[in-house]
């Protein structure tokens, strides 16, 4: 009989990076709440720094929780079993720096056995792909082909656009994002180009390039045309949401001044597949609890 007691005992909390953008702290409580419902159980959100600094009024009056003090609250509250879904691509630092603080909590605290899930890019998981194509292919039906800009026969470019990492593994989830994008969009556009809104300054870091502003750079000068841009991040911020980061650099190319339009996909976090792609996570997290002998971190 399959023991189901492993279930029972994990608390599940979603674990972002975190943002001082109010907005990203309440979009991110709206997809734990979409996943609590799913699979009839409480969804926590935590955050691995910065969303601490939002004033509890501007969301809900319910401050929000950093990994640090969410896992001091575990402690007090006697939880011992974790199920944690990253909100993460890929290994980010971010995610490096959450299993750190794990790794240093302090000797003699009770036993916590935490269980991760897979990042949200994956191989063997297409829900992600398939999401970002449709958002495409959405845009596509009804921003580009029926505008006046695609009239010159020319398929239109997409560029899939990613915040930019040190590390080399995240930057080959964004690659990965981009060739199976490239699979499901074949015959509609003309490419997918793989893109970085930032790097760190170096040639060790070269692998993030082409940065998003030089991907505009390259485009025609003429400027006649219209371009998809594919967002892989999750909530709107800093970098993805209004007068951010991405929308500045859009804003500044060349390619735009001169006539040229880019039309941006729907951010992943308010897609509903993300529920499937987390509950997936959910169920994976759990059967290798199941399976595993218990792991006290």
């Amino acid at each position: 009989m399959e023991d189901k007691s492993l279930d029972a005992e994990f608390h599940v909390v979603l674990l972002d990076n975190g943002s001082v953008s109010p907005e990203s702290v309440v979009q991110a409580r709206e997809l734990a709440s979409a996943l609590s419902i799913r699979i009839g159980r409480q969804v926590d959100l935590a955050s691995v720094s910065h969303s601490d600094r939002i004033p509890a009024e501007a969301i809900g009056e319910t401050p929000a929780v950093v990994w640090k003090d969410y896992l001091e609250s575990c402690e007090e509250s006697g939880i011992r079993c974790l199920a944690v879904l990253p909100l993460f691509f890929g290994p980010s630092y971010g995610l490096r720096k959450a299993r750190k603080i794990v790794k240093e909590r302090p000797v003699g605290l009770a036993p916590l056995r935490i269980e991760w899930a897979p990042c949200l890019v994956s191989k063997s998981c297409e829900i992600l792909p398939e999401a970002m194509a449709k958002s495409a292919i959405r845009v596509l039906d009804t921003e580009i082909f029926e505008s006046a800009g695609s009239e010159s026969g020319l398929l239109p470019s997409v560029l899939l656009v990613d915040h930019g990492s040190p590390f080399p593994e995240v930057t080959e989830c964004r690659d990965y994002m981009a060739r199976a994008l490239a699979d499901r969009l074949s015959g509609r556009v003309r490419e997918v180009i793989a893109c970085s809104m930032e790097r760190r300054q170096g040639d060790r870091y070269d692998f993030n390039e082409p940065l998003l502003e030089r991907a505009l750079e390259k485009l025609p000068s003429s400027g006649d045309g219209a371009v998809v841009l594919s967002q892989l991040f999750l909530f709107a911020g800093r970098h993805a949401g209004a007068d951010g980061d991405i929308e500045r650099i859009c804003q500044a190319s060349p390619w735009v001044k001169s006539g040229g339009r880019i039309v941006r996909t729907e951010l992943l976090g308010s897609d509903p597949r993300m529920v499937d792609l987390l509950e997936a996570r959910w169920k994976t997290v759990s059967e290798q609890g199941r399976a595993a002998s218990p792991r006290l971190q």
